[in-house]
């Protein structure tokens, strides 16, 4: 689940910083320093790459399973939907 969701942010932002130079935008500065200075990062190997680590908390098991327990009552919200429409 950490390496989806880190490859997923990457081109998320790797797709912001192109559209920022396709819209005319300085792709230097489209992540300004108080967005940055939230994050846990390190300069990377190449120019403009930065690493972010990310920290594996207790917290995140629980959000994932209160998300399930969401996710299943709104599957019993729509099928509940579903009959009283037909």
């Amino acid at each position: 689940m950490l390496t989806i969701t880190s490859v997923a942010i990457s081109r998320l932002m790797l797709n912001l910083r192109s559209l920022a130079s396709r819209l005319g935008y300085d792709e230097e500065w489209i992540f300004n320093n108080v967005e940055i200075s939230r994050l846990n990062w390190k300069k990377g190997e190449r120019e403009g790459e930065i690493i972010v680590e990310v920290d594996d908390h207790y917290e995140d098991d629980q959000d994932v399973e209160l998300l399930e327990r969401r996710g299943s009552m709104l599957k019993d919200d729509i099928s509940m939907f579903r009959q009283e429409v037909f």
